[in-house]
């Protein structure tokens, strides 16, 4: 295996160790968007699910996702109105995928969606590694009314094997430390929040 395909290949736990403080800074401010009555989408990822234990004040919230992890972090949280998606489960990523899980999202509002992604370029945009998971990612983009982009620091100027969305598609993109300049015109040029995780 190329170097490219072996980064594609790492398991969600290798993942989920990897950057963990960044990831959770990240996921402690993302949740702080989240307000009482939100119905919100989170995503499949290793950042996205650490979001849930940190929703457990906010008040009859609607939480629909596909990712296994966020729904056994939210099965005890009796505040949450939990919303597992349909699918046939990949063990490489945790996550519900199918056609299926894309016609269920199809049904409802959601006002605030967190989306994670494994690379952001100028060339090739908001790119990721499961190809299964595009239709997910794209029917979630068009029902929401706000996206967040969750992506650690590590992510700017990676790319990889499909690209799911434009910049222009987020309303904000939270990480862990200020991007190289070229990246915070990028977003600003697309109107897109930058919002640093610790800041």
């Amino acid at each position: 295996l190329n170097g490219q395909t072996k980064k594609m290949l790492v398991s969600f736990s290798e993942r989920t160790i990897s950057h963990q403080d960044a990831k959770k800074s990240i996921a402690r401010r993302a949740a702080s968007f989240v307000e009482d009555g939100d119905s919100i989408f989170i995503d499949s990822g290793t950042t996205t699910f650490q979001m849930v234990p940190y929703l457990s004040e906010c008040g009859g919230i609607n939480v629909f996702t596909n990712n296994i992890k966020a729904v056994f972090a939210a099965y005890p949280i009796e505040s949450i109105h939990l919303y597992s998606l349909p699918g046939t489960l990949n063990r490489k990523t945790n996550s519900l995928m199918g056609a299926d899980t894309t016609k269920a999202i199809e049904k409802y509002n959601i006002n605030k969606a967190f989306l994670a992604s494994t690379g952001l370029t100028f060339e090739s945009g908001v790119t990721n590694s499961e190809q299964m998971e595009y239709d997910i990612k794209r029917a979630v983009i068009e029902k929401s009314t706000k996206t967040y982009l969750l992506i650690d620091s590590t992510k700017f100027g990676k790319v990889s094997l499909i690209t799911f969305a434009s910049i222009g598609d987020f309303d904000a993109v939270i990480t862990d430390k200020m991007p190289a300049q070229e990246y915070v015109d990028l977003l600003k040029e697309n109107n897109v929040e930058l919002i640093i995780a610790d800041e």
